[in-house]
């Protein structure tokens, strides 16, 4: 309601006893959708900060503002110098005008999203925010509305509030709905609206919760926080609840979305974890070895295929053979197959594990995110985690240590060019999955030191996460030292040339 027609009632004239005979000093932006305009008197100064950047434009007052030294640019020259004449709101409108001695009108429009501040001088007015390209058609006579408030044209309207009090707004149709019966008589709703139309003449502001949003209103509605006689305090006061509390519930509402995705995300990964553990213990290659090689005798040299009695389940089953291997070998083939399983089934279920705390820090986080009441403290407990994460985006690597050597991981196609051929030396270890997408791996070289096997593997192990091939139970890795790594002329992002490379195999590993 701060932009209300009867507040601003008030509000105009206020600042009209306030301003008149003070000369406007100062106008200038630090912002794209802040203006502040001082004034002095000579014995006292007054400053209007407007700020449109949300979706309804708040006005707020100060005896003093100081000026940043930059990014601040001056606007609306032609009123620098001149004094105030008037303050004055428009008929039924929701915008106000301070006139100018030698003739210019500045008009503070608050139109919730369209707000907007226009200077008439010419035929054209020249706009703040100049994106509204709307409002160059405007003309300040046609800020004023002239509407039949009568109580026949009310009767005619058969009690349409909207059509006959469109100044009232949500918030007093709110009221009137809530503290009369305006379904009963015409005569008895027109009492009920001029006694409001009373009320509303009455310099008693109060600064409310109401419908869990921060509200300015000419009626005790909701949680009234505060209670004022002047209009400029009011609205002081209502800046400084709405930034803190509207403010707190925007960026509150911003990290409940990310972590509830968050939560949606992992929920879903563990599932399918499960599920794919499930069909992993269905799979007894280890049983079918076994049936293999306790009947060797009974399988044809190059066979493809076998029924044979299963005696863990007393039942016969198929099994498919490579028929260039010999039966003994087709079980040691199976053997194998049981071992890396019994890899991958404790892969899927250390990464159940992990997710399974990852969800419960999300969890955690939600509900203390939710918790918070108050906008400065919520700043303060999540500045640094921002700013880390800020920083973490800015580089196109992620950086692990592993036995104070220190290791970055390419993030993406474009990052791994990056990575390779702007921040690895010579002498950095180069790493890479083979034969699968995947990031470019850097181990970097310390002076006078080797690189230690344990380390080569675990860094290794780390490409190998980072790489299409992290499911695999084994993966094969390349690496070499960067001075043999080459991007070929107009090759793809990513894609490099090695001259000398060496491989191991190893079970991929995420950094602990």
């Amino acid at each position: 309601m701060h932009q209300n027609h009867y507040f601003l009632k008030h509000l105009a004239a206020e600042l009209d006893q306030k301003l008149v005979g003070h000369q406007l000093l100062s106008c200038f932006s630090q912002s794209k959708d802040e203006l502040i305009l001082g004034f002095s008197d000579n014995q006292s100064d007054f400053y209007i900060k407007a700020d449109l950047s949300e979706q309804q434009g708040i006005l707020s007052f100060a005896s003093d503002f100081k000026r940043a030294n930059k990014n601040s640019v001056d606007l609306f020259h032609e009123l620098t110098g001149l004094r105030v004449n008037s303050v004055a709101v428009h008929r039924n409108e929701r915008s106000f005008h301070l006139s100018f001695e030698e003739g210019p009108h500045l008009v503070f429009k608050l139109f919730g999203r369209q707000s907007n501040i226009l200077l008439f001088k010419n035929a054209h007015p020249q706009l703040f925010k100049s994106q509204n390209t709307r409002d160059l058609n405007l003309e300040l006579a046609g800020f004023d509305r002239n509407i039949d408030q009568s109580q026949e044209s009310y009767n005619a309207a058969q009690g349409d509030l909207k059509q006959i009090f469109p100044t009232f707004g949500q918030l007093l149709t709110d009221y009137l709905i809530s503290n009369s019966h305006l379904k009963k008589d015409s005569s008895g709703q027109w009492e009920m609206i001029q006694e409001l139309l009373i009320q509303l003449s009455k310099p008693v502001f109060y600064v409310t919760i109401y419908k869990k949003r921060v509200h300015l209103s000419l009626v005790p509605v909701g949680e009234i926080i505060a209670q004022y006689s002047t209009a400029i305090e009011a609205l002081n006061e209502f800046y400084f609840k709405h930034i803190q509390i509207n403010g707190l519930e925007k960026e509150k509402n911003i990290m409940i979305r990310q972590l509830e995705q968050k939560i949606t995300r992992v929920g879903n990964y563990i599932i399918k974890a499960k599920s794919k553990l499930a069909e992993l213990s269905l799979k007894r290659n280890d049983q079918v070895a076994d049936i293999i090689m306790a009947n060797l005798h009974q399988i044809p040299t190059r066979a493809s295929k076998i029924e044979l009695l299963d005696f863990y389940n007393n039942k016969n089953i198929s099994i498919k053979l490579n028929p260039k291997l010999s039966a003994q070998k087709n079980a040691e083939k199976f053997y194998q197959k049981n071992k890396n399983q019994s890899i991958e089934i404790r892969k899927v279920n250390e990464s159940i594990s992990t997710k399974q705390k990852e969800l419960q820090q999300a969890e955690n986080l939600l509900e203390e995110v939710k918790a918070f009441v108050d906008l400065r403290p919520f700043r303060e407990r999540f500045k640094r985690e921002q700013i880390k994460t800020k920083a973490a985006k800015e580089l196109p690597y992620h950086q692990f240590e592993i036995d104070h050597f220190v290791v970055l991981v390419g993030k993406n196609a474009k990052s791994n060019d990056q990575l390779t051929l702007k921040y690895a030396h010579k002498d950095d270890m180069w790493f890479h999955a083979r034969d699968v997408a995947g990031s470019h791996v850097v181990l970097k070289y310390q002076s006078g030191k080797n690189f230690p096997m344990n380390v080569i593997e675990r860094t290794a192990q780390i490409a190998a996460w980072y790489s299409k091939g992290k499911n695999f139970p084994l993966c094969p890795v390349v690496h070499t030292l960067k001075k043999f790594v080459r991007k070929p002329k107009g090759s793809a992002p990513g894609k490099v040339k090695l001259d000398r490379e060496d491989v191991i195999l190893v079970e991929p590993k995420n950094i602990r």
